[in-house]
Order: C-alpha cells, then structure tokens, then sequence
C-alpha cells in the first residue's frame, strides 16, 4: 500500500523543519547558560553535529562504495536469530540501568504522582466512593487522571499494593516500549535502523532518570507506540492482502487510541495524525478496487472507509470510558466542548509562563464549589481565558513562543523532578546530586544530537514521493507541540516524543546510507552504461572500416553481372546497407552513422 502526498503534507513538513531548527537553537544556547565557559559549549556542540554528519556520510560512502549493503545470507534464520539476541540484549541491560535508578534514587510519590497512586490504592480496595471523595471531585474535574490509576489498582490486586509494584510496573511497560520503537523503525526502515532507534530510547537519560517516579507518561508512551506499530503493519504491503485482519486492527486501533486518550488526553493528537495519512491510503494492487475481490477487501482498499472503522471504535471505546469513570465516582463529567477551560486559562497565563500556578488552581477549585459543577467549572476557565486574549494579546503571542523554548529547549523534566523530590524528602546526598547534575549535561547533548538527526530526517522526506508511517510520526510532533503552545505546558510534557525522536533520528541515519546508496548505484550505472556504448561504437567503427577497406578492394576488381549472384563478391554482407534497412540494431546515433556513411561515399569517389 502507500499513502498519496498532497500540498498539506509540504505544510507540515515545513512546520516540522521550523519547530525542530527553533529546538536545536533553544538547545544549544541552554546547554550553556550555567556554565562557566558557554561559548566553549556552543562550539563543541556545532562542531560534534558537524563531525556527525562527517561520520554519518563517510561511513555510509564506505558501505556503499564496498556493496557491504549487498551481503546476504543463504537462510533467514542466522539473521532472525541475531537480532533477536541484540534486542534482548538490549532490553535487558536496559531493565538492568532502570533498576539500579530505582534503588540508588529512591523518592516517594509526591504532588500527581501521589495522587495516583492514592487513587490506585483506592480502586483496588473498592473504597474510592466511599473514601475518596475529594480524589472524586478531582476526577469530576479532570477524568484521565483515572486512567492510569485504574491500570495500576489492577497491578495492585495481582501483586498487592506499594510503591516498588508500581515503579516496576512502569519499568515492564517502559521496556515495552523499546520492543515497539524497535518494530516500529524496523518496518520503516529496516533492520538495522530499528536496532539503532531501539538502543537511542532503551539508554536516552531522562526516561532512565525518570523511572522512579510514579507517573503515567511511562503507560500512555506505550500505548501510543503500539497504536503507532499497529499503524505502521497497516500501512506495509506485507498487509495489503488480510483483508479481515486489516478491517480487525482498525477497529483495534480506534480501541487502543480511546485507552490511551483515558490515560492522557493528548492522545488525540495522534489520532488526527493517523486519520490524515490513513484518508491519503491508496491500494497496492488492482484487485483491491475490484467489487469481485469481496466485499471487505473492496472496503479496506479505501483510506476514508479505513478512518471510518478507526473513528468508530474510537469513539464508541471513549464513551464507554467515560460512563465507567462517571460511574466509578459518582460524578457528572465535563464534556469535551469545555473540558479544556482549565488547560487553556493556565496556558494563557503570562506571569507563570504557561505552567500550573497556585492562582488558576484556586480560581478553578472556588468556581467547582460555587458551582457544585465540573462543567460550570470549566465554563467559567473559557472565559477568563478568552479574557486574557482580549486584554493582552501581544503578550499572549510572545507567551506561546515562550512555552515552546521551555518545553522544547532543554530535556531536563527527569533530573528537575529528581532533585526537587529528593531535596524535599532529606535524601540528596552530595553524591547523588553530583551524578543526577552530570547526567543531565550529557543528556541534554544526547538530546540536541537526535533532534538534529531528525531535523536530516525531515529533509529527506521533503523529496521522498510517497507518505507513510514516519509521516504520522512528524505529525504526531507538530501536533503535541502546536498544542502545547496554547495549554498548560510543563517540561516532562514532552516525554511520549522521545521515542518519536529516537524512531526520526534513525530514519535520518538510514536516509544517509539510502542515498549515497543510491548515487553509488546511478554512478556505477551510469559509468557501465559509457562503458558499453563505447564498446558497442568501436565494434560499428571497426564494421564500418571493413566496409571502406572492401569498397576499395571491389573497385579493382572486375565487374560481376547478374549471372553471378552466387559468387562469393555476390554474397558479401553489407553491414551499412543491413543498419539501414532495420535487419540489424545496434544502439549508436544516427549522426554517428551517418558521419561515417559520408567518409566512407567520399573515401569511394576518390
């Protein structure tokens, strides 16, 4: 299958190319602003994405140039069984460096993070009603903020409740999402691209640093890859002929979209992403237009019947969501025309930047208990939010480019939460905040460098002519950060991207090696191609020498007449005359014969 390119696809991708240029800026001048040396910093950091892309490109020259590329094995197996050895080698040192933060950075849940796991420890007692109805009222207010509470409390009942149940929960479901950023790149762009993008997101510093918080981006991060891998199997061609299978998983992914928009709501993003390129969806093959190939196979052969499917199951999975969390607290929830107030009157805040603020906390909580409503509630956060548009829109405007610098520009949220918990509860030893203030340098270059990979990537498929799964990718990123500009925004918003990054930057990487492949394979081409017309040029030249050498000969010779047909002068093969009557074919232009005709009519008259 393949997805069409249209003029919106050229919009995003330029939005794309501006949104990651204006990240590399912010990066590179944070990276250095608490230093002692920032210009030090700067340079060192041009000068490694300069020697990046040198290695980048001579090792794919080499690869090309050599036909590595080429090398294949005479079984599958040898290969099916070393990558799996890789990715499980991978997962499992993975694992090994997120339990060792577990245990060297131990932090209590605190603010969110505490919230969740109350409301966790609740529902898998079956007392939430009954003993948390502030945590209800709360629910009312925000309803994803059960979503992966109500996961938990299910990992609660099997295995009882605690903190180290959770943060190994979010271990199991974080390494899960490394096998689906591995199959997702795989299918993308092969083998060697998934193991790179896998080992980018096992080891990127801040999801390690992270690990030990008890918090749902870890959950919805994986949810959102399996809907992307599940896209990225729809749109293979290995798919095009599973009819049933593919009428199944658009149904699942709608399903799985609804699960993960009950987890965080942004997963909605992802949704359009994957409908826009889903609606481009035209079919491989001639069959699938064909009302005799069946019913179901005619329909799947349609991107828009194909996004219907997937809406539907969407939409019918989100109310049944939502009627079991209304159900769950006894509370009448917001719907989603004003469910947004809140996120959008703290986005619109000028003196917070954006973030969560004590004053629109407070004005949200007075108006729910005027109220008694989640909707008055809400109501009442539109218009205090429209308010601030009307009254300073200047500086509404200079705010959303404020609050992509500071959720863009640096990759911090994971050392930030570490060491404002830890400093909180007495246990930041000198040692720890020495390692987590080391770590957070490195990961921040860690971060620039594959952002600026999948800057490489972007413009390689600015010339790309088909769409596809790494279009949703970019997308998804344009999405989350134009929403982001508006609503609430908070460093650790941006953690279900990374992988995102992880997937781009190796894309970049095997878009390098492709297209010095491919000018590698044109030269080649190109120089044989030379090689052959010359060789094909001196053999007409040396036809055409016989020629002239045997005219003079016939000139000398006595005339035969008609009687001697069958002499062995009669008999002669006339290579010219047999060129151009069409008998023979050689592929040589028609001035180069007919240069050589006129000598040879000029070298007969003398």
């Amino acid at each position: 299958m393949e997805t069409r390119r249209n003029w919106f696809t050229y919009i995003y991708l330029t939005f794309f190319g501006i949104f990651v240029c204006y990240s590399l800026f912010g990066g590179i001048l944070n990276i250095g602003v608490s230093t002692k040396y920032p210009f030090l910093w700067y340079g060192g950091i041009l000068l490694a994405m300069g020697g990046l892309w040198l290695i980048s490109n001579s090792a794919a020259i080499i690869l090309s140039h050599f036909d590595i590329y080429r090398f294949r094995l005479r079984s599958r197996i040898p290969g099916t069984i070393a990558e799996a050895v890789i990715i499980a080698a991978v997962i499992l040192a993975a694992g090994a460096v997120r339990i060792w933060i577990i245990r060297y950075l131990p932090v209590q849940p605190q603010s969110d993070f505490q919230t969740y796991y109350n409301v966790a420890d609740l529902l898998a007692k079956g007392t939430l009603k009954r003993d948390g109805a502030g945590y209800c009222d709360y629910i009312s207010q925000f309803p994803h903020v059960i979503g992966y509470p109500y996961i938990l409390s299910l990992i609660f009942k099997m295995f009882g409740a605690s903190v180290t149940t959770g943060l190994h929960f979010n271990l199991a479901v974080s390494l899960l999402s490394v096998f689906f950023v591995n199959r997702i790149a795989r299918l993308v762009c092969g083998r060697a691209a998934g193991v790179l993008a896998m080992v980018l997101a096992a080891f990127w510093p801040s999801q390690v640093l992270f690990i030990n918080q008890m918090a749902s981006e870890p959950l919805f991060t994986c949810l959102s890859l399996l809907c992307i891998w599940i896209t990225a199997y729809l749109f293979s061609p290995s798919s095009s002929d599973r009819d049933i299978r593919i009428f199944v998983l658009n149904i699942l992914l709608g399903i799985m979209l609804a699960v993960a928009g009950g987890v965080r709501p942004v997963s909605v993003v992802l949704l359009i992403a994957i409908i826009v390129c889903t609606i481009t969806y035209k079919a491989g093959n001639a069959e699938a237009s064909n009302t005799k190939a069946g019913l179901i196979k005619t329909c799947m052969a349609r991107g828009w019947i194909r996004a219907i499917f997937l809406l539907a199951g969407f939409l019918i999975c989100s109310q049944l969501i939502s009627g079991a969390t209304a159900r769950a607290i006894d509370r009448k929830l917001p719907g989603t025309t004003v469910s947004f107030g809140y996120n959008l009157m703290v986005g619109l805040n000028v003196e917070a930047k954006g973030a969560w603020n004590e004053q629109d906390a407070k004005f949200l909580n007075d108006r729910f208990i005027e109220t008694g409503s989640a909707v008055e509630a809400h109501k009442a956060s539109l218009e205090q939010a429209l308010k601030r548009i009307n009254e300073d829109p200047e500086g509404i405007a200079n705010l959303l480019f404020q609050k992509y610098a500071l959720l863009w520009a640096n990759d911090d949220y994971g050392s930030y939460w570490n060491l404002l918990f830890m400093e909180q509860q007495h246990n930041l030893t000198p040692e720890r905040k020495e390692f987590i203030n080391s770590v957070a340098i490195w990961n921040n270059i860690y971060y620039i460098i594959c952002v600026y990979m999948s800057l490489i990537a972007g413009i390689f498929l600015w010339f790309r002519k088909k769409a596809g799964t790494v279009h949703i990718l970019v997308l998804y990123f344009v999405g989350i950060a134009f929403l982001h500009m508006v609503v609430e925004s908070q460093s650790r918003y941006h953690y279900s991207i990374l992988p995102v990054f992880a997937i781009l930057a190796a894309v970049g990487a095997a878009e390098i090696f492709r297209f010095h492949r491919h000018w590698e394979e044109q030269s080649c081409g190109s120089q044989s191609e030379a090689a052959g017309l010359e060789h094909e040029n001196r053999l007409i030249g040396e036809q055409l020498s016989k020629k002239q050498e045997h005219g003079i000969e016939e000139s000398k010779a006595p005339v035969f007449t008609g009687k001697d047909k069958n002499t062995a002068a009669g008999n002669r093969f006339d290579m010219l005359d047999a060129i151009q009557k069409g008998h023979v074919t050689v592929t040589v232009t028609e001035a180069y014969l007919k240069e050589k005709e006129e000598k040879l009519k000029e070298d007969n008259k003398e």
